[in-house]
């Protein structure tokens, strides 16, 4: 990968890639888009449940649903989930502000 990098980006020798700061940067820099996204997977892993259950609920709530003569409410099911997304959304963002607040702070 890194070779990679002098190849394509045409890189002039004025910074050595050996330099363990150097190396660090590039390596963890690789890191962040796995590391953010398994996090956002996280947190939709988190709230996702709650839309099946509302579904659960509305057939026990309507037996005409469980009969299958009524389709379930989905405007209730959509308002939920948009919550719920915001709700996910609110989970990740504090995070990605402390690892990028962590990581701005000089390394030497």
């Amino acid at each position: 990968m890194i070779l990679t990098f002098v190849s394509v980006s045409e890189y002039d020798g004025s910074t050595s890639l050996r330099s363990p700061i150097i190396f660090l940067g590039l390596l963890v820099g690789a890191m962040f888009p796995y590391y953010f996204s398994s996090n956002l997977l996280r947190s939709v892993q988190k709230t996702a449940p709650a839309i099946p259950y509302d579904l659960k609920i509305q057939v026990e709530e309507i037996p005409a649903m469980a009969q299958g003569n009524m389709d379930p409410d989905f405007v209730r099911t959509s308002s939920l989930f948009s919550f719920q997304c915001v709700l996910s959304i609110k989970r990740f963002v504090p995070m990605v502000k402390y690892y990028l607040y962590s990581f701005s702070a000089p390394l030497w």
